[in-house]
């Protein structure tokens, strides 16, 4: 499974992890078919600015590489 299925998964929570959801699925340039968290990782602090995006993703890719 994709980093991005998995955090659809939190779509519509009122949880960081749903507001995470919400911006990804937003952006159209998201890497919707990575597995590597590294990939992930570099891409997300490279376009992403918000301090509470950056916290949420990195908790939300500890949970995905750990499952």
């Amino acid at each position: 499974m994709s980093f991005y299925k998995f955090i659809l998964t939190f779509m519509e929570d009122d949880t960081p992890f749903g507001q995470l959801a919400d911006y990804i699925t937003k952006d159209h340039n998201f890497p919707k078919e990575e597995t590597n968290v590294q990939n992930i990782y570099d891409y997300v602090h490279e376009h992403y600015m918000e301090h509470h995006l950056l916290e949420s993703a990195n908790r939300a890719m500890s949970i995905y590489e750990n499952n």
